[in-house]
């Protein structure tokens, strides 16, 4: 049988871990989890010219590892016209202050409308995320799509 003793100091010894574990926890960093919502253009040709698609993009970036320099996993869904989007891949960003200068490689489906078959996409592209407090802005970001399309988006969203 287990005596009292025992039983109050592994008690004890739980607390105090506990307690480390929720003051560590407090100390984290505000870029754990990321989510955005923007405006993107797509097939522009020059910024001037206002025949290009508009849509809206929404995306969800979890810190896999480091500080400094950030590896993260990131989804995100894109809606053009009727043609909606879904990607996945690794984004890899470097901290220099409250500026985030990342890129990122998505691979996913297009999904059109009246069309059965979905279709590959693979996304090339980075931009600059501005970091401010739990308030994240990405006022550029360019990205390039193996069916030779340009995209174009800024966005705005949180962090924590």
């Amino acid at each position: 049988m287990v005596s009292r003793s025992f039983i109050r100091v592994s008690g004890l010894a739980l607390l105090l871990l506990a307690c480390c574990c929720f003051a560590q926890a407090q100390d984290k960093p505000k870029d754990s989890v990321i989510i955005t919502v923007g405006f993107i253009a797509d097939e522009y040709l020059d910024l001037f010219d206002t025949s290009y698609r508009p849509g809206i993009t929404t995306a969800l970036n979890a810190k896999i590892v480091g500080d400094k320099t950030r590896l993260g996993g990131k989804f995100r869904f894109d809606k053009l016209d009727d043609i909606k989007a879904y990607s996945f891949g690794p984004e890899l960003s470097y901290k220099i202050s409250f500026v985030e200068p990342y890129a990122h490689f998505l691979i996913g489906f297009q999904a059109v409308p009246g069309v059965d078959d979905k279709e590959i996409i693979r996304t090339v592209g980075g931009g600059v995320r501005l970091n401010f407090g739990h308030v994240v802005l990405n006022p550029l970001q360019f990205d390039f799509t193996n069916r030779e399309k340009k995209q174009l988006s800024a966005s705005v969203g949180v962090r924590f």
